[in-house]
């Protein structure tokens, strides 16, 4: 019996002694190292500049079984490249439209990939050459599904080397499309630095802005209205800037993979004078409690805001501009008037009048105008006259002695905030108005304006 128990013992501390070293094992292999990334070293039979030589005007189906190989220059981690990976080898650069949008954490910035063309589709949209599945039935393709991706493009090992090439502006050509390139010297047209927003934000509207050399070359960078910067400002001064050139018909345009390769921090501009950035006190926006002047001053309720007018109305040539506002709808103040006009006049009550402390007042305008526009601010029994000049980006306005409508408008077709500084104005207790807006005679007018407030 002794010897029995004895087996026993032993078999039991040699069950617990596997036990536990079994579990060691498991515990180790449980959490494996990453391993480096590797190159399939694909055989390559194909350049991306022979690849693009294959389109012939229409989209076809690859046949063949080539093989490319290329770098990732695209990177959509802020929203500005879309579905859209470009890669590029020695030779030029090539986009492939895939369904997924998260694609920088697969095939980032630097990455090597080899893509296997054998039933892609090659086609153009707006002659920028692209790869996809299928016709689209507009010339170009169809994306390829996000569970198909890994049947065609094969990763290779990250961060290699990208050098954006140096050109300039005029040397660009077909050759260099979805091409990473690096333009130096340049800077954001005088109209547009620090006044524009590389897109609309609010909106989610793309737009294009326009960057010049110092010989006058230009080109238009577009930005989609959902890139992370698309409400940043574009900066004032001169430098370089790193982008993919595309093209879109037949004009050169530039994609920024991320608002950081935009570095204009040289605050000499090409004419060799410092930046202009007009009155540098001016707001861009109106200041914390802002309310809206009157009732119905945004004009969202447009018959809510005519009802607030005195007897003579609004001039024909004033419209409701259905969500064409900075924020929803404007008023459109488009035509040649035959005189001095007050194009609308509001009236002051008891509830509408300026709050007492009160230092600014400001509107949004965006348009043109061969003359410019005089305001009426009414306190006690007469009124102070702001006079906006010429304008071109947001604006402080001191008060002037008499209206006049000396100046032009042209926004560049972006909104800009005109502020009426009140300082010292006597805006209290207005007897019959509050507030008029007036235009010059016998000049072209195609204004909006949106957002009448004060604060």
């Amino acid at each position: 019996m002794k010897n029995i128990n004895s087996l026993f013992k032993t078999l039991f501390v040699a069950l617990v002694a596997t036990t536990l070293f079994s579990s060691c094992i498991k515990d180790k292999f449980d959490t494996p190292q990453p391993l480096p990334d590797t190159d399939p070293n694909l055989a390559v039979n194909m350049t991306i500049e022979e690849l693009k030589n294959l389109y012939k005007g229409k989209t076809d189906t690859i046949k063949e079984d080539y093989i490319i190989t290329g770098t990732v220059i695209s990177d959509d981690q802020q929203g500005n490249v879309y579905q859209t990976l470009i890669i590029q080898d020695a030779t030029g650069g090539v986009g492939f439209r895939i369904q997924r949008s998260d694609l920088f954490t697969d095939y980032p910035f630097g990455r090597k990939v080899y893509v296997k063309l054998k039933g892609l589709s090659i086609g153009a949209y707006n002659n920028l050459i692209q790869l996809g599945i299928g016709d689209d039935g507009n010339g170009s393709v169809n994306v390829i599904g996000a569970e198909f991706v890994e049947d065609f493009i094969v990763k290779g090992p990250r961060n290699q080397t990208v050098t954006p090439r140096e050109i300039t502006i005029a040397e660009l050509s077909e050759k260099y499309q979805n091409t990473l390139i690096k333009l130096k010297d340049v800077q954001f047209i005088q109209s547009e630095a620090g006044v524009a927003t590389y897109a609309d934000a609010e909106k989610k509207l793309s737009k294009s802005t326009k960057l010049e050399d110092c010989s006058g070359k230009t080109i238009e960078l577009r930005t989609s209205g959902y890139a992370k910067f698309a409400g940043t400002v574009v900066p004032q001064g001169k430098g370089d800037v790193v982008c993919i050139y595309q093209i879109f018909k037949t004009s050169n345009q530039l994609l920024l993979n991320k608002v950081e390769d935009v570095k204009l921090d040289n605050p000499e501009r090409c004419d060799g004078g410092p930046i202009e950035p007009g009155d540098t006190t001016a707001p861009s926006q109106p200041g914390a409690g802002a309310v809206l002047l009157f009732p119905g001053a945004d004009f969202e309720d447009f018959d809510l805001f005519k009802a607030q007018l005195n007897s003579f109305g609004l001039q024909s040539y004033a419209t409701l501009a259905g969500g064409l506002g900075k924020t929803g709808n404007a008023i459109a103040i488009k035509g040649t008037p035959a005189g001095n006009d007050y194009v609308f006049t509001v009236l002051a009550s008891a509830s509408v009048k300026i709050p007492a402390g009160a230092t600014k007042l400001s509107f949004y305008v965006k348009g043109t105008s061969a003359k410019s526009l005089s305001l009426n601010v009414y306190g006690g029994s007469g009124f102070t006259a702001f006079n906006v000049k010429d304008l071109g980006k947001n604006s402080l306005i001191k008060s002037s002695a008499a209206n006049d409508y000396i100046g032009a408008i042209d926004t560049k077709g972006q909104w800009v905030l005109v502020t009426l500084d009140l300082t010292g104005v006597n805006v209290a207790d207005p007897i019959n108005q509050l507030f008029a807006l007036k235009v010059g005679k016998e000049a072209a007018y195609d204004l909006l304006i949106d957002d009448i407030k004060v604060w």
